[in-house]
């Protein structure tokens, strides 16, 4: 399945009719709020390396989930209710309910492994247990015991509700 670019209006009939595919228990929501995807040099900025990413995953994850792309910018009422600030941001939702976010760049196998963590109900392929609360993943070099995880180029947080 493709992406789905959504307006406001476009994401309330598809999220909240009871006939979208998306209310079904088995399939995963993933909602990627978007931006401009270049940066002020024109080089392809976070925006435009996620997008490539989502597009990849909703062709790979197709019969397990279904992704919608809202831009932040000229869709600033459903940014503002799932308190959208920055992009790229993904929002991952199960049975209607939010279940985990991304916030900020990151590698294809960490959004896999969020994927894979939502549809599991909570625990990674290989057993590590995902515990509840924010993981903050940060690149910097420091050796900050919370900085677990780390992508390669960025700064990126994952949120567990």
């Amino acid at each position: 399945m493709k992406v789905k670019e959504v307006d406001d209006d476009g994401f309330q009939e598809e999220f909240f009719d009871p006939e979208s595919l998306f209310r079904d228990s088995k399939k995963l929501l993933i909602v990627e709020f978007s931006g401009c995807c270049i940066d002020e040099y024109g080089d392809p900025n976070e925006s435009s390396k996620t997008r490539k990413i989502i597009d990849s995953l909703a062709v790979e994850y197709s019969e397990y989930a279904a992704v919608l792309r809202i831009d932040k910018d000229s869709c600033e009422a459903t940014a503002e209710h799932y308190g959208v600030e920055t992009v790229p941001t993904v929002i991952f939702f199960k049975n209607g309910r939010e279940v985990s976010r991304t916030v900020g760049f990151l590698e294809k196998r960490d959004y896999q492994e969020e994927i894979d963590i939502s549809l599991e109900g909570g625990s990674y392929k290989n057993g590590a247990l995902f515990n509840q609360g924010p993981v903050v993943v940060r690149t910097e070099s420091s050796a900050a015991p919370w900085a677990t995880h780390p992508p390669a180029h960025t700064t990126a947080t994952r949120h567990r509700p």
